[in-house]
């Protein structure tokens, strides 16, 4: 009698264990927009710094205009070395969107957000010769392609 006693109370204690089991304990899942900035941003476990690795004008190297470069990204600035015309020393940066497939600077340069991963970015963006300067010194009219690494 005490056994089936101590497996009825089991039973119950069981049965009101799972009954208040709910999704609500779950972490809120994540955005779009918070996991693309921490990305950009970075941390102390994978770094902060983009370093350029490649870039490419409607299919020709600019590489050796560009080297050097290096971006650092904050919640909402951007900090760049030997960015030339293109980025500046400092600038500010938004999303264009909740999908944070691109975003704007405060110079006004739309950017699309090409990849993203750790380690990788890639940054798409069309420049109007006329907005940066003549000449290839400042900045080259075209679909620029710019491909960072940390």
């Amino acid at each position: 009698m005490a056994f089936r006693y101590i497996c009825s109370v089991l039973t119950l204690i069981t049965l009101f264990t799972f009954a208040s089991c709910n999704d609500d304990d779950e972490a809120p899942a994540v955005t779009e927009v918070e996991r693309v900035t921490s990305l950009l941003i970075g941390s102390g476990t994978i770094g902060t710094t983009w370093s350029i690795q490649s870039v490419d004008v409607d299919g020709v190297d600019y590489s050796d205009e560009f080297t050097d470069l290096t971006l650092e990204f904050s919640e909402s600035g951007i900090t760049s070395t030997n960015g030339r015309e293109v980025f500046g020393a400092t600038d500010s940066w938004r999303f264009d969107s909740d999908a944070a497939t691109s975003l704007t600077t405060g110079s006004q340069l739309e950017i699309a957000i090409a990849e993203i991963s750790e380690n990788s970015l890639i940054l798409r963006f069309t420049l109007d010769e006329s907005v940066f300067g003549p000449g290839r010194q400042e900045a080259v009219a075209g679909e620029n392609t710019f491909t960072f690494n940390r």
